[in-house]
């Protein structure tokens, strides 16, 4: 919400996805009061026939592609693990969906010669927490994926970044029962994104203090970040339906 408003201005047109057409109404709406044409569907991204009508509807060139849709879920502080329901989810949401969606609009980004990809990560693709194993894996395969496709498609004049947000004031935050470091407002966090895609970062950092704490983490030698890790306690619900 808060990038589609930061974006919404008066000769852009937004394409705007999610699941709660209630919700996307009503972002519609206020991107329009700003001057933007916006074209908003509801859908389920982990759906691939769902996906593959949504991407046939849009007729724009294409600038910016923000793959932002992503599910939390993992082990709980009572002992349970994380169910196969939730392994499945987070999967399907966090990193086959964006895969499967940069592959659906490639040949048009091929085609226009022109385009900028951005992929929204976490902090956790940096290293593996103990009470989200698969969210963590899902975050660290986009990494991957980005950093490949960066590398394949570098002469094509399409670039591709990654952001690796800490914790950010939104729904998914605040079903987390735990302590949350340095958060950001998704506002402040979208003014963030939106300078950094401007100026063609790589790889943006919210903060940078967070990132650089889990990449020096990732550093020290497995013994030790075990056990540091040891003491934190995150319960993790299941994803919302």
């Amino acid at each position: 919400r808060a990038l589609a408003h930061g974006y919404a201005a008066p000769n852009i047109t937004l394409y705007l996805s999610g699941r709660n057409q209630k919700a996307l109404e009503q972002v519609k709406q206020q991107c329009q009061k700003k001057g933007s044409i916006v074209h908003d569907t509801a859908f389920d991204i982990s759906n691939d026939q769902a996906l593959s009508n949504y991407i046939q509807t849009i007729i724009e060139p294409l600038d910016l592609i923000i793959a932002n849709a992503g599910a939390s879920g993992g082990n709980r502080l009572n002992g349970d693990p994380e169910s196969l329901e939730t392994i499945n989810t987070l999967i399907n949401v966090n990193l086959k969906a964006p895969i499967r969606l940069t592959r659906l609009l490639m040949d048009m980004l091929m085609k226009q010669q022109h385009g900028h990809l951005v992929y929204i990560s976490s902090v956790q693709a940096l290293r593996g927490f103990p009470h989200s194993p698969t969210y963590c894996a899902t975050k660290a395969g986009l990494k991957a994926y980005s950093e490949g496709l960066r590398a394949w498609i570098k002469n094509k004049n399409i670039d591709v970044s990654i952001v690796y947000p800490g914790f950010i004031k939104t729904a998914m935050s605040d079903r987390l029962d735990s302590p949350k470091p340095l958060m950001m407002s998704a506002e402040k966090a979208a003014k963030h994104i939106q300078s950094a895609v401007a100026k063609n970062h790589t790889i943006i950092k919210l903060p940078k203090l967070i990132y650089y704490s889990v990449r020096l983490l990732d550093l020290l030698p497995i013994k030790w970040a075990d056990f540091i890790l040891s003491f934190s306690k995150v319960d993790v619900p299941e994803p919302r339906k």
